[in-house]
């Protein structure tokens, strides 16, 4: 039993239809650009986020290729010590003795070596302190199957500590026992300056 007139029903039924096709419509259009004015405020923060990691993104690119190209230009640095006689390995270190780059061309762990060299370093400058005869900056150990060079170069004025924008490093060296030393000193002294400017 239908208790509506004729014509009620054949409105609703108009009703349905258009509904029906103004869904079809709406899913088959493209989207409507959006002014700037009429942005909602999620889209705005959506956009800005993507913004954001774009262009942190892009700072970390720069930043590595900028580490990559410092690295590569140590190593060329280092790589210039080669040619002193008897050089067997050198490597570049932060003050907590962890190595940042080396040219090695031995069997010599320099990791290590390094490691235990940047211990003998840090304590010779503190005995220089108590000797009162100033900050001491190389460490040189005349071992009999080596010789081993620790050179500390901190532009801070407080050797334990390290100051942004100012390089801090610890660079050691081996040679052979009957290197040429005069030459491998002179050497570590200029190619310490050159290395020191990529860890400013």
């Amino acid at each position: 039993m239908i208790n509506k007139p004729l014509m009620s029903l054949l409105m609703e039924g108009m009703q349905y239809v258009d509904e029906a096709e103004h869904l079809e419509k709406s899913a088959v259009e493209p989207r409507e650009e959006i002014q700037d004015g009429e942005r909602s405020d999620s889209t705005q923060e959506e956009e800005s986020t993507i913004h954001e990691f774009d262009t942190n993104r892009q700072d970390s690119n720069d930043q590595l290729k900028k580490g990559d190209t410092n690295m590569a230009k140590v190593e060329e640095s280092l790589g210039k010590l080669k040619d002193i006689d008897g050089f067997l390995a050198v490597g570049v270190f932060t003050p907590n003795g962890e190595m940042a780059s080396e040219v090695n061309v031995s069997n010599m762990k320099l990791a290590e070596i390094g490691s235990m060299a940047n211990d003998v370093l840090l304590k010779a400058q503190k005995a220089t302190d108590v000797m009162n005869v100033g900050r001491g900056n190389v460490v040189h150990i005349e071992a009999p199957k080596a010789h081993v060079f620790a050179r500390c170069l901190n532009e801070n004025t407080d050797f334990s500590k390290t100051e942004s924008g100012k390089a801090h490093i610890h660079v050691v060296m081996l040679l052979a026992k009957d290197a040429n030393l005069a030459m491998g000193k002179i050497k570590l002294e200029s190619i310490t300056q050159e290395v020191a400017s990529a860890f400013r």
